[in-house]
């Protein structure tokens, strides 16, 4: 049985332990939080020993690995702790603030032969899977993704594009399996200065294809949609209850021009498909312990996690500029 740890026990930490403490597969050992109340009591709750200090656990604790959930800006410093100490980990994204600074830990822990991953938790959500699948056999000519909400609380060392855009950023690569070639972006601060909290966003890739992409901390609905669009017609899923449609074009004929189908389409049947529900967390942590166990491939690498925040600082670069940003993968 893996023993496995958490660092962090915040927004995203309190649910990996919930959900590690409930797997038969591992046990959880141990958790780490600088906020010693916060920590004895899920250490309580989850019945595991707690830390104040993590590398206090890496160096006490004989782990097989860990869920590392601190903000952003310490991933880099907790990440290389534990490829030191040869535990695997699996650290939630972003990997890094920069795409520089991911680079050289990733490139740290690959050295160190530590199996890594990176929590690109909407991969592992059961409506994405399903339209990645089905995009395969549609010719995709924009992918169109709102992520709106309310302001959170638990977010203070990043912008709104680091945040919630490189959730986006990965989907459409993942659904499209294409890579971008630029952006170009309008980004603001509305409701605070020292980061954005507004972003529109258009992901140029090669031929015709692009990417719209909306996130914004100003919404009081919070909204989870994709919208992937192909000639025969529209795929459109929701996040958060896991539905997906499909809006047929009926009147696709392939002997029409490609310019001139965009203007000639019309409403077609609708199909609602039944999804089987799953919580994208859970089937994310059941698959890092079977790839750290050596049962399964990773589905994605700390690679899609450094593109993700190429991106990213691409799309903020573009906000500050009002310049459209080239993109070389």
């Amino acid at each position: 049985m893996l023993k496995v740890g958490v660092v962090g026990i915040g927004y995203m930490g309190i649910n990996h332990a919930r959900i590690l403490s409930s797997f038969d597969e591992c046990e959880l050992v141990a958790i780490s939080d600088i906020d010693r109340a916060k920590g004895e009591r899920a250490a309580k709750k989850y019945r595991c020993r707690y830390y104040e200090n993590y590398e206090e656990m890496a160096r006490k604790e004989k782990l097989d690995c860990v869920s590392i959930c601190v903000p952003t800006r310490m991933h880099a410093k907790v990440m290389r702790t534990f490829a030191n100490a040869g535990v695997p980990f699996l650290v939630e994204k972003p990997i890094a603030p920069t795409a520089k600074e991911a680079e050289e830990v990733v490139r740290e822990c690959e050295k160190l032969g530590i199996f890594s991953m990176v929590g690109h938790i909407e991969r592992f959500n059961p409506v994405v899977r399903e339209v990645q699948k089905r995009a395969k056999k549609l010719r995709v000519f924009l992918v169109d993704s709102e992520r709106v909400g309310p302001l959170p609380t638990r977010i203070s060392d990043v912008g709104v594009v680091t945040d919630l855009a490189v959730h986006d950023i990965d989907i459409i690569r993942f659904v499209t399996g294409m890579e971008p070639t630029g952006v170009y972006a309008v980004t603001g601060s509305v409701s605070r200065q020292e980061v954005e909290d507004v972003c529109e966003a258009i992901i140029n890739f090669k031929g015709e294809m692009s990417a719209h992409l909306r996130v914004n901390w100003l919404t009081p609905t919070k909204i989870r949609q994709l919208k992937v669009f192909g000639r025969e017609g529209m795929y459109q899923a929701d996040y958060i209850t896991q539905d997906l449609y499909f809006y047929e074009n009926k009147t696709i004929d392939d002997r029409i021009e490609y310019g001139k189908m965009l203007f000639d389409v019309s409403e077609g049947e609708m199909h609602k498909y039944v999804i089987k529900k799953e919580e994208p967390l859970m089937v994310e942590l059941s698959h890092f312990l079977a790839c750290v166990e050596g049962k399964e491939k990773p589905i994605l690498s700390m690679e899609d996690g450094i593109k993700a925040v190429r991106i990213a600082e691409a799309i903020s670069e573009s906000g500050r500029t009002r310049k459209e940003i080239a993109l070389e993968f």
